[in-house]
């Protein structure tokens, strides 16, 4: 165990960062993101410099999950979710993250709650 016990996913950063108060509770929490998060948030059309700043300033906070070619049990994960429910390869390496990590996906895709070991808290 790592001792993260949240995930967000790119959806809850995004409500996070412009301060939606059901989501407050994780200042004080331990938190993570995965790398694919990052990258999504970074991909928006339109992001500026003062939203990237904040970002990598936030990212010093807390942990980052990264993909390695060696955590075969991660890549599994990931890949028999994309399998088995259809998924996106983003939204399968962010709900596989959260569930090799043990982590609560927070998240307002609803998509996600159809995988029973997705512990997850919609905002």
């Amino acid at each position: 165990m790592n001792g993260i016990k949240y995930l967000f996913d790119t959806n809850a950063l995004i409500s996070f960062f412009k301060g939606n108060p059901s989501l407050a509770f994780l200042t004080s929490a331990p938190v993570g993101i995965s790398i694919i998060s990052v990258l999504e948030f970074l991909s928006f059309s339109g992001i500026n410099e003062p939203a990237k700043t904040l970002l990598f300033d936030f990212l010093t906070k807390i942990k980052v999950f990264e993909l390695k070619k060696d955590n075969t049990q991660l890549i599994d994960t990931i890949s028999g979710l994309r399998i088995q429910y259809k998924i996106k390869l983003p939204d399968a390496i962010i709900a596989g993250t959260a569930i090799y990590n043990n982590a609560i996906l927070i998240t307002n895709d609803n998509g996600l709650s159809k995988i029973p070991l997705l512990q997850i808290i919609n905002f």
